[in-house]
């Protein structure tokens, strides 16, 4: 096998791992470091593939690529089948505990979608072939494997995001997740813990409790994290009240504006959340122009992937623009020959 085809994909993959590399450690808040990732993964993988064929005259070579190749094809249909069993479970579970909701039906809703598209969606084609709506069943499908794409994209970008960066931070901002009467809920307290863990680990750095008070909350959520965090062994000076927000906008705005208030200098921020809302309020802080880093705390599983499918309906409204642009560019692409044959009769 000729060496410079075999080098190749290992150059692309030193090269596109480097820009992965470079971006993570200088702003890893976009799903475009989800997608070098990929990128180089799959560079790896064909430099691994050549390799196979170039030494395929040893023992046992090809038997064992054969083998990795097997298990592997054997793996990607158990996830998938494994997603469509954990999206019907945890969205009945979801709603047996928390009510039912339209924004609890998002897993549940996602594993019927999922369904739909393997069992009916095919038939579609079969009655659109050879057919001028044969385009629009095609430009669909595009549609479809696009935000599939970008779904897996940020949920890829999520992950990277939540591996934590040696650095050492002034501000750690405390999201605000509601109150029962006047303490935390569960999940609040998680973001406290956590933002304590990261406090105990940062000399000289102060906590940030940022929330509102909601019109059936009898403190702000501010307050309520404080005096938790208190109790928690935090020292009442370290910690800081940001009290005026009602969504992740005004808090990382208001939690920011404090921090410029106290200093103009540039410092580490660190944002603590639940760990399925790091990337989306990593991106809106990014929009913001506020240089931070993210860290998360862990929730009920089943809780957490419905919330994983809301965070990316959220991130898809922060990027609508440039999403709308590119679906309908896809469907210029493919409505364009349907669009001839048009304007040919």
């Amino acid at each position: 096998m000729n060496e410079l085809i075999l080098k190749l994909p290992l150059i692309f993959f030193i090269i596109s791992f480097s820009i992965f590399l470079v971006n993570y450690f200088k702003d890893s808040r976009s799903l475009v470091v989800g997608f070098e990732l990929l990128v180089s993964l799959i560079f790896l993988g064909f430099y691994l593939t050549l390799l196979v064929f170039k030494y395929e005259n040893i023992p046992y070579v090809v038997n064992i690529a054969i083998f990795l190749a097997i298990i592997f094809i054997i793996l990607i249909f158990i996830l998938m089948i494994s997603l469509l069993i954990v999206l019907f479970t945890s969205g009945i579970k979801l709603i047996k505990r928390e009510g039912l909701r339209l924004s609890h039906m998002l897993s549940l809703g996602l594993g019927v979608s999922y369904i739909l598209y393997i069992i009916i969606w095919p038939i579609f084609f079969d009655l659109t072939k050879d057919s001028i709506f044969n385009s629009i069943y095609y430009a669909l499908n595009s549609i479809i494997f696009y935000i599939t794409f970008l779904m897996t994209m940020f949920v890829l970008t999520l992950f990277i995001n939540l591996i934590p960066k040696k650095k050492n931070y002034n501000y750690i901002i405390t999201l605000g997740a509601g109150l029962i009467k006047d303490e935390p809920t569960p999940l609040l307290k998680a973001r406290i813990d956590k933002a304590i863990k990261k406090y105990n680990k940062n000399k000289n750095s102060k906590i940030i409790m940022s929330g509102g008070q909601g019109a059936d909350e009898i403190v702000s959520e501010a307050l309520a994290m404080k005096n938790y965090a208190i109790k928690k062994g935090v020292a009442e000076k370290d910690i800081i009240l940001e009290d005026k927000s009602t969504n992740t906008d005004e808090n990382i705005k208001y939690s920011y504006e404090i921090i410029n208030d106290i200093e103009n200098k540039n410092v580490n921020i660190l944002v603590v959340t639940s760990y399925y809302h790091v990337l989306r309020a990593l991106i809106i802080a990014k929009k913001q122009g506020v240089k931070c880093d993210g860290s998360g705390s862990m929730t009920k599983f089943y809780y957490a992937l419905n919330a994983i499918i809301r965070e990316f309906i959220g991130y898809l409204y922060i990027k609508r623009k440039t999403h709308i642009k590119f679906i309908l560019f896809i469907c210029f692409l493919t409505l364009f020959p349907m669009i001839l044959q048009i304007i040919q009769k």
